[in-house]
């Protein structure tokens, strides 16, 4: 049996993906992560760093004993039909027994972005104060 809970948790900006398996003997399972050819992968221990342009994500591996990790070459497509060659993220191992396992996604702001946006909020906010001081004269 399996059974897949997908949870955001608005205050840390992270979605939490547990799958739990309910397996009748010993069983070879297979986790992968097809990811798109432009993103960048930087292992950083238990942690993997996703970015592509200036979107950045660390992706943690929430695995019971017995599973590994590892990036190996695999495949996008963008459409039906079409195959193109990008790097695969891969949990595998032999489990038994009801296990649960999965990944839990956290969203990096990039420095640009963060600017981008302060600026934006300053620029309403003078906005706004211009506006008000129009008004009261």
């Amino acid at each position: 049996d399996h059974r897949r809970e997908v949870a955001f948790q608005a205050a840390g900006m992270t979605w939490a993906v547990t799958d739990t398996l309910e397996l009748q003997g010993d069983h070879e399972v297979v986790w992968r992560l097809h990811l798109h050819p432009e993103v960048r992968v930087d292992e950083q221990g238990e942690r993997w760093l996703l970015e592509r342009g200036d979107v950045a994500v660390t992706l943690q591996w929430v695995r019971p004993e017995g599973l590994t990790v590892r990036l190996e070459q695999g495949w996008y497509s963008p459409g039906y039909g079409c195959e193109e060659p990008a790097r695969t993220l891969v949990m595998a191992g032999r489990l038994t027994g009801t296990v649960e396992a999965g990944f839990v996604l956290g969203v990096q702001f990039q420095v640009a972005f963060v600017f981008c946006l302060l600026v934006a909020i300053l620029v309403f906010r003078n906005t706004m104060l211009g506006r008000k001081r129009r008004y009261l004269k």
